[in-house]
């Protein structure tokens, strides 16, 4: 979802406006389908836990990629910053 998101920065009309919120309204709706589903399939006496594992599963393959992003943008600053090397012994 994030790549849509964040296509919204390029949005210049209202025809991207409207296909922007189209594919963000999808991905949202991904989520919402997963919990009535497992909600459905599974009893309900395990009926919460199933609900919070998968929530939680797909949450968590959705907290890697910005830590990536933040690692790689970091790691990219400090190689372009060797005038501050000699702050280092100091």
């Amino acid at each position: 979802m994030a790549p849509v998101v964040a296509g919204m920065a390029l949005v210049t009309d209202h025809i991207g406006y409207i296909i922007e919120r189209m594919l963000i309204g999808w991905s949202l709706a991904a989520f919402v389908i997963c919990q009535f589903w497992s909600s459905m399939m599974f009893s309900p006496n395990v009926v919460g836990t199933a609900n919070s594992i998968v929530g939680g599963w797909g949450n968590a393959g959705a907290a890697p990629p910005p830590v990536r992003r933040c690692a790689l943008c970091l790691r990219a600053v400090s190689a372009r910053a060797p005038a501050a090397a000699h702050f280092q012994h100091i």
